[in-house]
This record gives C-alpha cells, sequence and structure tokens, in this order.
C-alpha cells in the first residue's frame, strides 16, 4: 500500500477540536535534544505498521521498567534534566575554534552526566531498545580531569601544564612582594603624617587642618585625588620599585593568559577530534528524553498499548475496537467538578456507524475521545483505555464549527466546507467524526443531505462515526447504530420534584447513563429534550406550549399515516 503524507493528518482543526494539540503539549522532554525529536515526529501512517508497533513496545517497556524501579527513572529525569545543548560548542571545536573555559567546563559536566547516565540505564533492569543508551565519553574524562578527582567544575590549573603551574607561582611571589613593598610605603606616609591609610589606600585630610595639607600636598608617596564633604582625599602611590613590580606583574598575567589560551586550544582540539561520538551522546540523550517523556504520560493516564489490526479491512470487519476508552482532557475537568468520567466502549466497522442519544448525553465527547485515541496511538503514544485495538488511518477529521468562524460562514456553511475537502480523499483510509451535521439548516433538507452523506461515506475506505438527533438515519443508509442509554427509566415525577430544587444539572450529571449500547436501525433517537430543559430550568409555561405542540404534531402525522401518505417509521424526523 502506498504510505501517505503526514502533513495531510488531521483535516482542518481536528488536532485542537479533538484534544490532541493540548494533550501533545503534556508530553515533556527535559533537554533540548528531547524536544528536537518530539518535534520531528509524525503520524505513523497506513503501511508503518511494523515501525510502530515496535515503537509501541518500547514505551510499553520504558513504563513497565518505571514501576519497577521508579527511584532509577527519577534519577535518569534529574540527570538529563542540568544537560545543555552543546551541539554549537562542539562544531566550533570541531571546525578549530577555541572553546572559553565555560564551554570547557560545560562539555565536562556533558561527560560526567552521560557516565551518570549510563550508568543508572545498566542499574535499571530494563531491558532499553537501541539508541537510548548514549556512547562512553570516559576517554575525554582523562582529558578535562588530569587528576580524575571526578569534581564537577573546571579550573586550568598546574595539572594541565607544567608550565602554567611555574608561571603561576612565579606570579604568585611578585604579587606577595609587591604587597609587602606597598604596606611599607604605606607605613611610611602613616609615620611621615600621623595618620592612617584608609581600606582604599587613600589618607583623608580634613580642609580645617592647614599644617596636615600642607605636608600630605609635599609628600612624595601621596598623590591628591579629590575632595569632598569637607576633606582633600590623597592616594598612595607607588615608587620605583613598586613599578617595576607591577610591570613583572603584568608580563607574568600575558604570559599566563597565553598558557591558558594554549592550554584551551589542545583541550578544544580533543574535544574536536571526539565531535562524533559527542553529538551522537547528546542524540541518544534525546531519544531517551522523549521515550522517558511519552512513558511518564502512559503513567500518568494510566494508558495501555494499542493493538494494530493488520491488513485490509472486509466489508463488515471491525476498523476499531475500543473498551473503556477515557478522554484525560475531560476526565480532569470532571474530576475538579467532584464528578467521574464515563468510560467510551464501541466497535467500529469498514463503512459507517451512527449514534444516536440525548442532549448533555455524551455524543460529542465518544467522538472526540475515539479521534484523540487514534491521533494517540499514531504519534507513538500508549492509550487511556481497557484496550484499544485499531487499523491505521490516513487522516482524521472531526467536525469542529469553529473552524470556519473567521471565514464568516454559517454553521451549516462551515459544515459543508469542512466535509468538502473530505469526500475528495475517498480512496485514503481516513476516520471521519461527524457530530450533529446539518444542525444548522432546516429538519427535511438536514436529513436528506446527512442520508447523502453517510451512504457516500461508508462506501468510501474511511471509517466514519455520524452522531445525530434524526430519527431513521442509520436505516435508511444501511449503517451499524450505536445508542447512549441516557435517562432511560427516569420517571416524570422525579423530573419535576428536582426542577424545583434548582439542582437539575446537578442531578443530569449524576443520572445521565452515557454508556453506548448497540441498537436496531429502526430503534428511534431518544426523545429527552424537553426533560434536559426542564431539569435546566425553562419556564413552566414554555415547556406546557412545547408539549401542546409535540402533542399536536403527533396527532397529524396518526391523520396522516391513515391515509397512507407516509412511508417508513420516523424518516426525516428529528427526536422531539
Amino acid at each position: 500500500m502506498e504510505r501517505m503524507s503526514p502533513d495531510r493528518f488531521f483535516c482542518g482543526a481536528t488536532s485542537a477540536a479533538t484534544g490532541f494539540r493540548a494533550l501533545w503539549h503534556r508530553v515533556e522532554p527535559l533537554t533540548a535534544f528531547g524536544k528536537e525529536a518530539k518535534g520531528l515526529v509524525k503520524p505513523y501512517m497506513p503501511g508503518q505498521e511494523q515501525a510502530l508497533d515496535s515503537e509501541l513496545a518500547e514505551v510499553e517497556g520504558a513504563v513497565s521498567a518505571w514501576k519497577r524501579a521508579p527511584r532509577v527513572f527519577q534519577a535518569m529525569c534529574g540527570c538529563m534534566s542540568g544537560m545543555k545543548d552543546l551541539r554549537g560548542s562542539v562544531a566550533k571545536a570541531a571546525m578549530g575554534g577555541i572553546l572559553d573555559s565555560i564551554e570547557l567546563f560545560e562539555i565536562k559536566q556533558m561527560c560526567l552526566g552521560v557516565s551518570h547516565l549510563r550508568k543508572l540505564l545498566d542499574d535499571s533492569r530494563w531491558a532499553y531498545p537501541g539508541g537510548v543508551m548514549p556512547p562512553s565519553l570516559d576517554d575525554l574524562k582523562p582529558v578535562l580531569d588530569p587528576k580524575g578527582r571526578g569534581e564537577r567544575s573546571l579550573y586550568i590549573d598546574e595539572a594541565f601544564s607544567d608550565k602554567l603551574g611555574q608561571i603561576r607561582r612565579a606570579k604568585r611571589l611578585k604579587e606577595k612582594a609587591y604587597r609587602e613593598k606597598m604596606d611599607v610605603i604605606r607605613g611610611s606616609v602613616s609615620a611621615d603624617l600621623g595618620v592612617p591609610v584608609n581600606f582604599r589606600n587613600e589618607v583623608p585630610v580634613s580642609m580645617a587642618d592647614d599644617d596636615l595639607l600642607r605636608r600630605a600636598s609635599a609628600h612624595a608617596s601621596l598623590t591628591h585625588v579629590r575632595d569632598s564633604a569637607g576633606y582633600s582625599y590623597y592616594r598612595v602611590r607607588e615608587d620605583a620599585g613598586a613599578n617595576r613590580l607591577l610591570d613583572e606583574l603584568d608580563a607574568l598575567k600575558q604570559a599566563e593568559y597565553r598558557e591558558e589560551e594554549r592550554v584551551r586550544r589542545r583541550l578544544s582540539r580533543e574535544i574536536g577530534k571526539r565531535a562524533g561520538v559527542l553529538t551522537s551522546a547528546m542524540a541518544h540523550v534525546g531519544r531517551l528524553d522523549f521515550l522517558l517523556a511519552k512513558a511518564s504520560l502512559a503513567e500518568e493516564f494510566d494508558c495501555v498499548r494499542p493493538v494494530l489490526i493488520p491488513g485490509e479491512i472486509e466489508a463488515g470487519g471491525a476498523t476499531l475496537i475500543l473498551e473503556d476508552g477515557r478522554n484525560p482532557l475531560v476526565e480532569e475537568v470532571l474530576e475538579k467538578k467532584g464528578a467521574a468520567f464515563t468510560p467510551v466502549s464501541i466497535r467500529l466497522q469498514r463503512g459507517a456507524t451512527v449514534i444516536t442519544g440525548p442532549n448533555m448525553g455524551g455524543k460529542t465527547v465518544t467522538l472526540k475521545t475515539i479521534g484523540l485515541l487514534v491521533a494517540m496511538a499514531q504519534h507513538g503514544l500508549l492509550v487511556p483505555a481497557g484496550s484499544f485495538s485499531f487499523n491505521l488511518r490516513g487522516f482524521i477529521y472531526f467536525s469542529a464549527l469553529e473552524d470556519g468562524q473567521s471565514v464568516g460562514l454559517s454553521s451549516f456553511g462551515m459544515e459543508v466546507a469542512g466535509l468538502k475537502p473530505v469526500l475528495l480523499r475517498e480512496n485514503e483510509l481516513g476516520l471521519v467524526l461527524l457530530d450533529e451535521f446539518s444542525r444548522g439548516t432546516n429538519p427535511r433538507e438536514g436529513f436528506a443531505l446527512s442520508a447523502a452523506v453517510l451512504g457516500r461515506l461508508k462506501e468510501t475506505n474511511s471509517t466514519t462515526v455520524f452522531a445525530t438527533h434524526y430519527d431513521g438515519l442509520a436505516a435508511i443508509s444501511g449503517v451499524a447504530h450505536w445508542q447512549v442509554r441516557g435517562l432511560a427509566g427516569v420517571k416524570p415525577a422525579d423530573v419535576a420534584a428536582i426542577s424545583l430544587t434548582g439542582s437539575g444539572l446537578e442531578w443530569l450529571q449524576k443520572n445521565m447513563d452515557y454508556k453506548l449500547q448497540q441498537a436496531g436501525v429502526d430503534v428511534e433517537a431518544p426523545k429527552d429534550a424537553l426533560v434536559v430543559a426542564r431539569l435546566l430550568g425553562l419556564d413552566d409555561d414554555v415547556l406546557s406550549l412545547a408539549e401542546g405542540i409535540i402533542g399536536s404534531r403527533r396527532r397529524k402525522r396518526r391523520v396522516v399515516d391513515g391515509h397512507g401518505l407516509r412511508s417508513g417509521p420516523g424518516i426525516g424526523r428529528t427526536a422531539d
């Protein structure tokens, strides 16, 4: 089978509308290399089942190993969190550039971090996949740590160069001689004037003391520097011997800098020779980092490994089997409200499937959950479900109305504009999720269009799920029918009593049965709109009028049916 372009995987606003974009942001690598690995991910497409299955097995293995040795894996994450992106420094060294002390320090830190990470991987009891164990950088250790002390700092000391040690010893002696010389000069000044020299090497003289001012001004070892707040300040200056010592110190400092630069040049050459292994180590860290980020998400949401359905699917064959699937984003929102998410279980077959259910019955969440889990799996993620089997899709489309709001289209216009390019991809293995298609137009034409769209889509290579309130749509289209259980069995007296308390929404959320069940193609959509409206506190007069209108329409339909003018139960009607 020809592989399809991953750049066209999400149609329109599907990535955001299904929640995949928000969930993908929850995959959080710790390093620049891991973030880069994540940024390069494309969805696995039809024809890449074996590669995806291997990737999912790796994530599953990482989750299992993490559970066995959580402290080791937490230590791995801590180790990687401190690793910087040093590819620029490594490339600079490879091209003959001289690294500064900070860059050398950072590369030493990388070597120590990789060494620690390798040990942790060995201790993890994890049969880790290829590409995550970074190559050893141990041969760089003696280069950057010649004394083998394992210190995390990097100071270019005498261990790197005997000559540097000689220069620094000479410099220390010269600095000592200079200090001693200046101590003698300061002592002489203090004795001559009878006043101390302050920590700034200055003598403050009150302007009211004419004699001291005269003697300070005339002293050979003092020079006037400033006047302030009634004082004149004189600085102690070097004599010829002290100046000679300063010149010698300056020469030693220059020699020290030249020798340090020679050492840094030598270290940079050694690093440049190992540019390949250093770059490889960072790439391996990125692969490990991204893999553990996916494992962390799987652990957070209690995910399982999807099972891939291979090969071509015969007519009526299963293309997706979901048991107890969860939408973690919706689940988190509900938990904050003290409510629980009802898992989704459904079996989809090649062609199309209709889902009916009451208002607020969770049909939209069901569609989003199906789309989200397929997108997660095809991006190499485990999925939040009891079990999940599916075959790879070339694209996903979810009919998100917000996709066209900025171009001035009506809701119906937006639906048509979004669906048009999907119909042009009839030969691809798509997943098409339509939420109340044609809700924005009149029911008669809306039903006809829905039936026509379903008839077209069921003949394509896509798997279509169509959530609707239309009665008879599954029957006229000849497709499978699933229904949300909803408020079946709720007594009118209970509804009336609850509506008076003002807690209808809370009661509705607790008593709505969001589970799906297979239904016959002729089973009508639930008629719960007035029940929901009453629970949400709509005016009783309005509800009574609505009930009267419904009763009147039913009586008229019975009259028409008695004259043989209708053909087929429920065709073209929406749920009352």
